[in-house]
């Protein structure tokens, strides 16, 4: 996989390379990806609720 950054990001991607936190820069981007999707996760966990609440949802969908 090929992977195309801004000259902005690769700056900033060489500099946490140079802190030491990661060894490559594929750490460093398989990292920041799955914090991403984490995060997307957990937003559409809060959007959806409980399963209590999803199953109200379902019984009274006008209701809101």
């Amino acid at each position: 996989m090929v992977i195309t950054l801004s000259t902005d990001l690769k700056r900033q991607l060489d500099r946490e390379l140079a802190r030491g936190r990661f060894e490559r820069c594929d750490e460093l981007i398989e990292h920041a990806l799955r914090d991403f999707l984490e995060r997307c996760e957990q937003a559409r966990r809060r959007r959806l609720g409980s399963p209590a609440d999803l199953y109200e949802q379902v019984l009274s969908p006008d209701a809101e």
